[in-house]
């Protein structure tokens, strides 16, 4: 069975606090374990935005790469990304298929 790569990055609102933040990553990584599994996180920090999201001019930063087996991808995405669209705490997000 082949595994696909993938990149996501979530914005998530400025104003989380420190344990918010590690709450999230938990949250994000369990509805990536249901389909798959995370390789590396990483926790960027707050950055300025080039524009407002939902109101905000800074955003905290999260970088996860994950993989899912061929059989589950289509359906996989799909799901993680409608969970996803359900946390009030990420203001924008995309997940992006890495090449080989």
């Amino acid at each position: 069975m082949e595994k696909i790569r993938y990149e996501s990055v979530y914005i998530l609102k400025p104003i989380l606090t420190k344990e918010e933040i590690n709450k999230m990553i938990e949250r994000l990584s369990a509805v990536i374990d249901d389909k798959g599994k995370v390789i590396e996180i990483q926790n960027i920090g707050i950055k300025n935005l080039a524009y407002l999201i939902k109101g905000f001019a800074q955003g905290h930063y999260l970088i996860m790469d994950f993989e899912i087996d061929s059989d589950k991808y289509k359906d996989g995405i799909s799901q993680i990304e409608q969970r996803i669209r359900t946390f009030e705490e990420v203001i924008k997000f995309i997940v992006i298929r890495k090449e080989d």
